[in-house]
């Protein structure tokens, strides 16, 4: 099935066939002896996670700019039935057969020709792994990451290219804990960047990436939203500026979501959107985060819960359709929010455990610990209080490999699940440990939370309950989701008589009904 000269590893045909049915067939949990000879020739660790994101993208970037052999092979890897990708080409399934060989033998010249991949060779085999490198950074694989982009650094690709990819290695080398070696990476994008305006930006992201995974809002936000003013001047052309454009747009509306203005999130979200819509071919991809966290954002704004279920539902049939299984976790988990908003909360446990399934198998680090802390909220929105201790215990296993800003969220989100399990001793150390690391961090609305639970774990402690309560409100108002601010309102009225607090909390859920 393959065979070795002078070192190399000669492919034919038929392994390919057998490299892109795995790719295809999310339930094959290993690679089996073709898929393996295949990754072998590519240069890629088949033990390491996420081999067909890894394989899909090297294999695509031997098909150059043909995108006729492109199209085949992104219709190849679709989780579908042959006869139904055969289908969506406007092909029987014997014309399908030899269309598709038609690229696979393509693919097979090329490798041979090349005596494997070189990414340097082609700018657009270059984007493409910087790409994958990114993809692979979001899933929690920052080794990885670092892998590829010390490929492309010293592989010979374009100036600019090296500038993006030394910031993307910054991040992966800072999510591992390497933090002199991450601030070198920065430095030495800076002088790659030269006058490139989109490489500076870069650069400048990466900076603020950093100070967010440190949990510090106020340096990380007015650092990215002055690379973003900075660069008002330089409208992106070509497709990789656009799609380095759409991510940094992103990832300055996360960081809004999280520690600033949602209104300003969902601004940002529209206005990568429209990047999008200008894109031939638009990642599908970034196309469902855009909607997926778009959706959670407006779950924070008063009378929007219905634009976010719409968002949401959209961004999850476009990720089942095209096998994205990451866009398809968070797409399921804001649905799940916007149900526990509504007070649905048999559907939003639902949608919380079907997306946890898969996160277990496809995501690690950071990325799979805010799935389950996002998890333990809403097992506990549902009164599971094992279930949902249960699930942070299995995140706080994942707290010597996480950056400091995530350890506080785990904290709270425990006190919130001791409190629904009945140990309310327990969940009060809990909330003021969140309370004090936050407090030290930033100002994040995510204190509010860790509030609320104080503040009902000594529920006969009227000043620990007044106080807590307060400040609870205070910042929920800053960014929190509107159900959780109701949730204060009604217990500051219970305590307090205060009318005008029940009413604006019975608006609240009102307003997040559809």
């Amino acid at each position: 099935m393959s065979t070795r000269k002078n070192g190399v590893h000669d492919l034919d045909l038929k392994a390919l066939r057998a490299a892109t049915a795995f790719l295809r067939d999310e339930r094959a949990c290993a690679p089996n002896a073709a898929v393996r000879a295949v990754a072998t020739a590519l240069g890629l660790d088949d033990q390491l996670g996420d081999l067909r994101l890894r394989m899909s993208a090297r294999l695509r970037g031997t098909l150059g700019d043909d995108t006729g052999a492109r199209k085949t092979f992104d219709a190849c890897t679709r989780p579908l039935p042959l006869k139904s990708i055969a289908a969506q080409l406007h092909l029987s399934l014997r014309q399908f057969y030899r269309v598709r060989d038609a690229m696979l033998e393509r693919i097979l010249s090329e490798l041979q020709r090349t005596d494997g991949v070189r990414y340097a060779e082609r700018s657009d085999d270059a984007s493409d792994l910087l790409q994958t490198a990114i993809r692979m950074l979001s899933r929690g694989h920052p080794e990885e990451a670092d892998r590829l982009t010390e490929m492309l650094v010293t592989a010979g690709a374009r100036a600019s290219l090296v500038a993006r990819a030394l910031s993307v290695r910054a991040r992966a080398l800072y999510d591992q804990g390497l933090e002199s070696r991450a601030h070198d990476a920065l430095t030495a994008a800076d002088a790659a960047s030269g006058s490139d305006p989109a490489a500076a930006m870069d650069a400048s992201f990466a900076r603020s990436f950093i100070e967010y995974r440190d949990g510090r809002f106020s340096t990380s936000l007015p650092i990215a939203e002055g690379a973003l003013h900075a660069a008002a001047g330089f409208m992106p052309s070509s497709p990789a500026d656009v799609r380095a454009r759409i991510s940094h747009l992103h990832f300055l509306a996360i960081q809004h979501q999280e520690g600033g203005s949602n209104a300003r999130s969902v601004q940002l979200f529209l206005q990568a959107r429209a990047l999008l819509n200008e894109l031939s071919d638009p990642p599908k991809a970034e196309v469902a985060e855009n909607l997926t966290f778009s959706a959670i954002s407006r779950l924070a704004i008063k009378g929007q819960s219905h634009l976010a279920w719409t968002e949401a539902h959209e961004a999850l049939k476009l990720a089942r359709w095209h096998g994205l299984d990451r866009e398809q976790i968070w797409a399921q988990l804001a649905l799940a929010r916007v149900a526990v908003s509504s007070g649905d909360v048999a559907r939003a446990v639902a949608f919380a455990r079907e997306a946890l399934a898969q996160a277990r198998s496809c995501l690690a680090g950071d990325e799979l610990c805010r799935i389950l802390t996002v998890n333990t909220r809403i097992e506990g929105a549902a009164g599971n209080g094992d279930v949902a201790v249960e699930r942070i215990e299995e995140a706080r296993g994942l707290l010597g490999k996480l950056r400091p800003y995530l350890r506080p969220i785990v904290f709270l989100c425990e006190a919130d699940a001791l409190l629904t399990a009945g140990r309310r001793e327990a969940a009060f150390d809990s909330a003021q440990r969140a309370i004090d690391a936050l407090e030290r961090m930033n100002q994040s609305h995510y204190i509010g939370l860790a509030y609320i639970t104080r503040a009902q774990a000594k529920p006969n402690d009227r000043r620990n309950r007044r106080d807590s309560i307060e400040a609870a409100i205070d910042y929920l108002r800053k960014g929190g989701y509107t159900v959780d601010l109701a949730r204060a309102l009604d217990i500051s009225a219970e305590a307090t008589g205060n009318a005008a607090q029940a009413a604006e909390a019975r608006d609240l859920r009102a307003a997040a009904l559809f």
